[in-house]
């Protein structure tokens, strides 16, 4: 019997074939035993998938694979089959995997599989103006099917205590990290407090910001009393700390 090349495509549900025979097929009858069983294609395309899930946060994640032709026949492989990433971009719930023989009967086939997973998503339990801030009260965690996850999506509501809305939301919407600013814990030419540290002492004097900045930013203070300018790190609003 000749060898048979080839390259399957299954696109939503439909299939395209593209086939290149390397020489004639014998005319002889193959039995139904020499195919391979098209529903173990479809577990290794579902297994793969699900293997290749990083996020640890989803829970009830299922894969289901596109349902085939009864009819596609696909000659039995003489190696272990293979499953492999397309390189295709797309939706994290909806992705295509490759699945190929690379035996004498050489084939391939591209298998459309949807995840299906829940995940924590941060929600605003009531409305907020561009500038508000926010705290975690304002807030509660729900599971979200990640079908329907928007780009940037806030899983938790560690550290948004204090932060700043960017723009108008609604309440029950999801939270973003393009929803949200780091308020401001220093306005340029605010007069801060300057705590300096070093050598088991602690001094306190007066400073000058410089420049804006939020909680854990290095910003430029003048310091009242020398006249001289350091960098500080801002600890709490109007108090910034440095060491020497």
């Amino acid at each position: 019997m000749g060898v048979i090349f080839m390259t399957i495509k299954l696109a939503q549900g439909r299939l395209f074939f593209s086939l290149s025979f390397f020489a004639l097929l014998s005319s002889s009858y193959v039995s139904a035993g020499e195919f391979e069983d098209l529903s173990n294609i479809r577990q290794i395309a579902e297994q793969f998938a699900l293997a290749q899930i990083e996020n640890t946060a989803f829970s009830d994640i299922t894969a289901q694979a596109a349902s085939m032709d009864a009819r596609l026949q696909l000659k039995k492989c003489s190696e272990v089959i293979e499953a492999f990433t397309t390189g295709r971009a797309g939706n994290i719930a909806r992705t295509t995997v490759g699945v190929r023989c690379n035996g004498v009967d050489r084939w391939t086939l591209y298998v459309p599989v949807v995840v299906s997973a829940l995940v924590d998503v941060v929600y605003t339990t009531r409305p907020f103006i561009r500038g508000e801030s926010i705290r975690t009260e304002d807030v509660e965690i729900r599971k979200m099917s990640i079908e329907k996850l928007p780009p940037n999506y806030m899983g938790s509501t560690e550290k948004i205590e204090g932060m700043e809305f960017t723009r108008t939301v609604r309440s029950g919407a999801v939270l973003t990290l393009n929803s949200l600013k780091q308020r401001k814990a220093v306005q340029q030419g605010q007069e801060v407090i300057i705590f300096a540290k070093g050598h088991g002492l602690e001094v306190r004097m007066s400073g000058k910001a410089l420049k804006n900045g939020s909680l854990g930013d290095s910003i430029p203070v003048r310091n009242m009393n020398s006249g001289r300018t350091i960098e500080a790190t801002i600890i709490d609003d109007g108090t910034v700390s440095v060491l020497f």
